[in-house]
Formats: structure tokens, C-alpha cells, sequence
């Protein structure tokens, strides 16, 4: 038995293990973003890295990026890669200035994997944001392509020597910021206190759920389910219990087993009152009402 359940850990990707390479680490990152979703369908009490593991491996759920980098940092450890995380911050219609590498948000990154593409063989990883690439980026300045969507790797202009990634511009976010400097996952608990209580509360209000796919990303926003791909956003309404709980178990993945079903039914019932009952317009962007 390893320190972490990694067999369990695999298969909630359905993916085995592998020596690291730069092709298995892309077959992690993708399994990962498409099988565990960006979601805040309750506001949890811990983001250490072993919590994280406890919510996705045990429980079945997803998380926000404390939770899934944190989480996808360990197995990556356990499965011998030279990893690290990273303070970073996102630009995004809720934040649509730069924010620089604010620590608001984590990505991490591999080193030691040499490839034609990246002899430096450096890598960018995000698992925890929802949308975004798919595999990961070479630590190196260029642009690159990964289905229909375009993402570009340069120094970042908010501070010298941090870096920058432009996502595609069908995206909801603009880009992210982060910091070449290591950093220990302890650092992010207090700021997530503060993002879930007070700036992005938002998120827990309407219940945010997000995961790629091979050609965009889903999303769920209150009741509202949205498809982004290659010919821009789809949108519909979900109306009753049964298709918002089928779209959390169908499309993202999240069954909620480890609740009974009159817990699962409240969840549909907080989102729906709150999406019925709230402007999300005016609680998403109050200098704009």
C-alpha cells in the first residue's frame, strides 16, 4: 500500500499506472480534467492536500483549484514525478483586470521531461480551473494548440520573471499569472477562507461546476448548463430535480453517493431557489447594474 490510494486515485481517472514520460503525464492531466470537475456545491472546511484526496478519491466529488491541484500533486509525487505548485491568479470576467500572481489561484509544475516539443523539459499543469487546456503546456515561450482552442505562454507583464498564460479567446477566462517559486500548499488555506466567505461567495451561492473536454468545456451555473466549443457557447435551462441531478451525475461525474437522496434532492433545491429567487447578473457584476 503506497501513502496514498493510488489504485483508487487511478481508477477514479480510469487509467492505470505508468512510468512518467511527457505522454503519460498528458494522459494524467486529461483524464484528470475530464473526469474530476471544478465544482463548489458546498463550501468545504479544508484544502490540504489530504483532504483534497479524501473529497475526490473517497467521496466521489470534485473541488476548486486548492483542492484538485493540491489532490493531483500528491499522486503525481507517488508516481515519481518532479512536481511543484505555485501561486497564480486568474484574469476572467469576475476579475477582468490582471490580477498577477495574486495566490488566488494554484497551478503546478513537472520538470525532468525531456521532449522533442520541450527539450527543456519543463511543463505547466491546471486541473483546477474547469476550462483551459486540456494537456499540459511546455514551460517555454510560444503558442500552442490543442484542438480548436489556442493558448500562448509568455513572461507575464504584472511582475518580471513570472510567467503568463493567454487561454483561447471563446473562453471565459483570459488568462492566468503565476510565480516560478515553489511554494507549500499550507499557504492557500487562509486565502480560500477569505475567497469563500467574501469576494467569490458567489460560487457557493449558485453552485459553479466546470470540466473539460477533448474539444471545449461543460458548465453548470445554477440551472443554467452551458456547452463551449469550437462554434461558441450552447445554453438551456434545467427545470426539475431529475435533470439537474442527471446532468451532476451524466456530465460531470458527480453521483453525490456519499449523500442520501433527500441530501442530494436539497442540493437541487438551495440552487434552484437561489437561481429563481437572485439576480445572478447583478450579484456577478454589481458595477455594471
Amino acid at each position: 500500500m503506497s501513502a496514498i490510494d493510488t489504485s483508487a486515485y487511478l481508477d477514479r481517472l480510469g487509467v492505470s499506472a505508468a512510468q512518467p514520460s511527457a505522454a503519460e503525464l498528458a494522459r494524467l492531466h486529461a483524464a484528470h480534467v475530464e473526469r474530476v470537475p471544478f465544482e463548489t456545491l458546498d463550501r468545504p472546511r479544508g484544502i490540504t492536500p489530504d483532504e483534497s484526496l479524501t473529497r475526490i478519491v473517497t467521496q466521489g466529488r470534485g473541488g476548486i483549484c486548492f483542492h484538485l491541484n493540491g489532490a493531483f500533486m500528491l499522486l503525481l509525487q507517488e508516481l515519481g514525478y518532479q512536481v511543484s505548485m505555485h501561486a497564480a491568479g486568474v484574469q476572467s470576467g469576475y476579475n477582468p483586470n490582471p490580477v498577477g500572481a495574486n495566490g488566488t489561484h494554484n497551478v503546478l509544475t513537472v520538470s525532468g521531461l525531456h521532449h522533442a516539443l520541450n527539450p527543456g523539459g519543463r511543463w505547466i499543469l491546471d486541473v483546477g480551473s474547469g476550462e483551459g487546456f486540456h494537456r499540459p503546456l511546455p514551460l517555454l515561450p510560444g503558442t500552442y494548440q490543442q484542438g480548436p482552442f489556442t493558448y500562448r505562454v509568455r513572461p507575464s507583464d504584472a511582475r518580471a520573471g513570472d510567467w503568463r498564460i493567454d487561454y483561447d479567446a471563446r473562453e471565459s477566462c483570459s488568462g492566468v499569472d503565476f510565480s516560478p517559486e515553489p511554494v507549500d500548499p499550507a499557504q492557500f488555506g487562509t486565502v480560500f477562507d477569505r475567497l469563500a466567505d467574501h469576494e467569490m461567495s458567489i460560487f457557493f451561492i449558485y453552485g459553479w461546476v466546470k470540466r473539460h473536454h477533448a474539444t471545449g468545456f461543460d458548465e453548470l451555473i445554477g440551472c443554467q448548463l452551458s456547452r463551449v466549443g469550437l462554434d461558441g457557447r450552447t445554453t438551456r435551462a434545467l427545470t426539475t430535480a431529475e435533470e439537474y441531478l442527471g446532468a451532476l451525475s451524466e456530465i460531470f461525474g458527480l453521483r453525490l453517493a456519499h449523500l442520501p437522496a433527500d441530501a442530494r434532492h436539497d442540493v437541487w433545491r438551495r440552487f434552484h431557489h437561489n437561481w429563481t429567487t437572485r439576480d445572478f447578473r447583478k450579484d456577478m457584476f454589481p458595477s455594471r447594474t
